[in-house]
């Protein structure tokens, strides 16, 4: 009779599982690593593309074509504010690099943030680095 019960553990790993049937479509975006390295930051200011807009500063420097990943850097000028500031501006900034990686050619980005941005929100901030990188990519693949 002890082995007709269901314990509620086991109830719960079978549904997590996924059903023999269903087809696997799980959807990953690319993931962004940080720049590091002060080579990497000499090739994306001599060689790499620059876009300015407003509020944001993008370069960006296509690695070899072999190399398949992101790589994101921020900057936040002191003129921001102070360090707590810039920090909240530089966290909002990596989720909207996250965000936008699977949109993203792989390669060196530098995402550099005027101190007029202060006044943005996080959609608007989207918005500026999200056409920024969109004008990046249509001038790097031509």
């Amino acid at each position: 009779m002890v082995s007709d019960i269901e314990w509620p553990h086991e109830q719960a790993e079978k549904s997590l599982q996924p059903e023999e049937d269903a087809e696997e479509q799980i959807f990953q975006p690319k993931k962004t690593l940080a720049v590091k390295g002060r080579n990497s930051f000499i090739n994306l200011y001599k060689f790499g593309l620059k876009k300015s807009s407003k509020y944001i500063t993008v370069l960006f420097y296509q690695q070899d074509a072999s190399e398949k990943n992101i790589r994101t850097a921020f900057a936040v000028n002191k003129k921001y504010g102070n360090a707590v500031k810039r920090n909240l501006c530089k966290r909002r900034l990596r989720e909207i690099a996250k965000e936008i990686s699977p949109f993203m050619i792989p390669g060196d980005y530098l995402i550099i943030m005027k101190p007029n941005a202060a006044k943005l929100n996080y959609q608007d901030l989207l918005t500026a680095v999200q056409s920024e990188v969109l004008k990046m990519q249509k001038t790097s693949l031509k």
